[in-house]
């Protein structure tokens, strides 16, 4: 396991090591000390790839919630799996400060970005319109209750018509669940998980244009500043404080966790020309999709991922390490025991036509079960750039592993 990199701002640090490459400067004047009801305050953002070839990937991540949530409430690691409990583990290396009050809230990675949609769009297509879901927190169990079908043959890859995609769950049926979930000390955490772990089953009829970094940002960025940091596609502001208003709280822990198969695509207003259907963009910027690995780095067109850092950092001043950041995402298998440069100088996290499959990117990794990923160069970019942050590939054979990583940097937020 990789350890994590903290650059506390209590001990003034100008930087930390140079692999993480982060450059932050604390001002002296912010009080470093956060009273014990905020230290068990945490906001958890679930920011899931809803594409097409995600449903495997998103039944893997609903498993590990409830455990999730119960390790964090209990305050104990080993909750729900006593049975795994090493011999002579002592208590102190068991149990931390629990979380007495956890917001759970869920987005799409799909933020939109096409302005003309041809008449027959299949339905993936047609939800890129606009911003898309904008970064609005998504509380419907109805995708969850009533699982996937594929409606033709070429719906879903791998998938005839009438096949299920995603199968159904009967205890989903839930109705009138909040924008958020929450758990607060004395009441049932199990009750949360269960409805979040539905709410988070958001379906595969997304956007196929993934945006995770902006969906992010746009979920949490208040809509009262005006500035470029705080403005996004056609001109919107940010939904912290308007639709998801109440999520986020000024002195709670942060942590987000970015679940997709696909590169980080978050475009500017220029860049919506990238995502054009029509037959003169394929010839300014070549196939569709490889459009955006082709212009990662180009900031008329696509982001910078340095937005991010300042963007979520800025919610948190003179406390960087309360935001934790994970992605898990198309890396190398053993990605997350490695550091960020060397997971992006492995030769499968190249950014190149496959030789084998023309007009696609060469695949990064590939699960047990033959699901694809792609290399997730932005992101671990990214990642480097935050102070407590860990990558993870989404080709794993499960997620557990890298929740208890998440959970443990968590953790070490919570106070003695």
């Amino acid at each position: 396991m990789r350890s994590l990199k903290f650059c506390l701002a209590a001990l003034m640090l100008t930087g930390c090591p140079e692999d993480d490459e982060v450059t932050l400067v604390a001002d002296a004047a912010v009080d470093t000390q956060l009273s014990a009801l905020d230290q068990a305050t945490l906001d958890v953002l679930f920011v899931i790839d809803n594409s097409g070839s995600m449903a495997s990937e998103q039944l893997k991540l609903a498993q590990e919630i409830p455990r999730m949530v119960a390790v964090l409430t209990s305050g104990d690691r080993y909750a729900t799996r006593e049975k795994d409990v090493p011999p002579g583990l002592d208590e102190k290396s068991r149990r931390f400060t629990p979380v007495r009050s956890l917001h759970l809230g869920v987005v799409s990675t799909n933020f939109g970005g096409v302005d003309e949609l041809p008449s027959n769009s299949q339905a993936a297509i047609r939800s890129c319109a606009n911003t898309g879901d904008s970064g609005k927190l998504l509380s419907s169990a109805a995708i969850a209750t009533q699982g996937v079908i594929a409606t033709t043959q070429s719906e879903f890859e791998g998938y005839g018509a009438g096949a299920v995609v995603l199968p159904p769950d009967p205890s989903c049926d839930l109705a009138g669940l909040p924008r958020y979930q929450a758990f607060e000390a004395g009441s049932d955490p199990s009750a949360a998980a269960h409805a979040f772990r539905c709410a988070a089953r958001v379906g595969v009829r997304g956007c196929p244009f993934e945006q995770p970094l902006e969906s992010m940002w746009s979920a949490l960025a208040p809509s009262n500043v005006r500035d470029d940091l705080h403005t996004f596609l056609n001109g919107t502001r940010g939904n912290g404080d308007v639709f998801n208003a109440g999520f986020l709280r000024p002195g709670a822990a942060l942590a987000v966790v970015l679940l997709t198969d696909e590169d980080d695509c978050s475009i500017t207003d220029e860049g919506k020309a990238m995502f054009s259907l029509q037959g003169d963009a394929q010839a300014e910027y070549g196939n569709l999709n490889l459009r955006c690995m082709n212009n990662e780095t180009d900031g008329n067109l696509v982001r910078a991922v340095e937005r991010y850092r300042d963007g979520l950092l800025g919610l948190k001043p003179g406390h960087p390490e309360r935001v934790v950041f994970t992605a898990i995402a198309g890396l190398p298998l053993d990605a997350r025991s490695r550091s960020f440069d060397d997971v992006l100088a492995d030769p499968s996290m190249v950014n190149a036509e496959d030789p084998q499959q023309q007009g696609f990117p060469r695949v990064s990794c590939t699960s047990a079960k033959g699901d694809k990923a792609y290399p997730a160069r932005r992101l671990v970019r990214a990642a480097k750039l935050f102070p407590n942050a860990l990558v993870e590939s989404i080709c794993a054979e499960e997620y557990a592993s890298v929740v208890d990583a998440t959970v443990n940097a968590i953790a070490s937020l919570m106070g003695p």
